[in-house]
């Protein structure tokens, strides 16, 4: 993370670029629209383009970007007693459904996570989606991406 941001400062900005990036040719559009709304500057702006660049040529983290897969990112799910859950990313794909979600954080809260994803996994399959497959990826850690 970026020494003149605070960790949660630098894992918001990543994740919202991470939200808006449906395929790799993208991440430009992305990061401009920052610069343009005032979010960002030049400087911090090519920090997360190699940053985020960096992350798309993981041979792990590619894949989940691949044009292959309709995706939807950062859309509401509603459970039956109303109450609303935020899936970072899920693709579709011949009856296959991913669920990616990102943490710019720590892996100590593991658990946590996991529970979370299983949650969209669940609600998914409420809504009659099958084959089920649930990821997390860690954007600081050395392996990067964890299947729950």
């Amino acid at each position: 993370w970026d020494v003149d941001l605070e960790r949660k400062e630098w894992g918001s900005l990543l994740h919202a670029i991470l939200a808006g990036i449906f395929y790799p040719q993208d991440k430009d559009k992305v990061l401009e629209n920052l610069v343009h709304k005032g979010l960002i500057n030049n400087d911090l702006k090519e920090k997360l383009k190699a940053k985020v660049e960096d992350l798309m040529k993981d041979k792990n983290i590619h894949p989940f970007f691949s044009e292959d897969w309709e995706v939807i990112t950062e859309r509401e799910i509603l459970n039956k007693s109303g109450e609303t859950y935020v899936p970072d990313r899920v693709l579709f794909k011949e009856g296959r459904v991913q669920v990616v979600d990102y943490k710019t954080g720590s892996i100590i809260e593991k658990d946590s996570h996991t529970q979370q994803i299983k949650q969209y996994a669940f609600l998914l399959q409420e809504m009659g989606y099958k084959n089920i497959e649930t990821f997390i990826i860690y954007t600081e850690e050395i392996q990067k991406v964890h299947q729950v």
